[in-house]
């Protein structure tokens, strides 16, 4: 877990980071010129928001970048675990990122389920 004093500093830097982004696009109608937000900015913001525990909102700038750094993407999806949020999911429209959630997602629930039956005893032995 951060300190507090780590938490404010990347909320700080991933709020000052929207907040350029905003002044110069007025309030996001046109796209952030690429020299404000540069791939290496992306990275920057999708790292505050990992830091910060907002891992579906970290994959979801991932798909900003040119071209996708897929394998960053699926390091987030894996460390985020259960906290990838569903109502997100609708942000998503890179369909390799789409195909790797749905497969960790499917997998963790097999295995949860397939761990709750050894557990409860309903498995039937062999």
């Amino acid at each position: 877990m951060l300190s507090r004093t780590a938490q404010q500093d990347y909320g700080a830097a991933l709020y000052s980071f929207l907040s350029v982004g905003s002044m110069v696009s007025g309030h996001y109608t046109i796209p952030v010129p690429e020299a404000v937000w540069s791939p290496v900015v992306y990275q920057r913001m999708t790292t505050c928001c990992v830091r910060l525990g907002y891992h579906m909102h970290a994959v979801m700038l991932c798909q900003l970048s040119e071209p996708v750094d897929y394998e960053n993407v699926f390091s987030i999806v894996k460390s985020g675990g259960g906290r990838l949020t569903e109502r997100l999911f609708k942000h998503i429209w890179d369909m390799t990122i789409i195909e790797y959630i749905i497969c960790i997602q499917y997998t963790t629930t097999v295995m949860y389920t397939i761990v709750y039956l050894i557990l409860s005893g309903v498995h039937e032995d062999s």
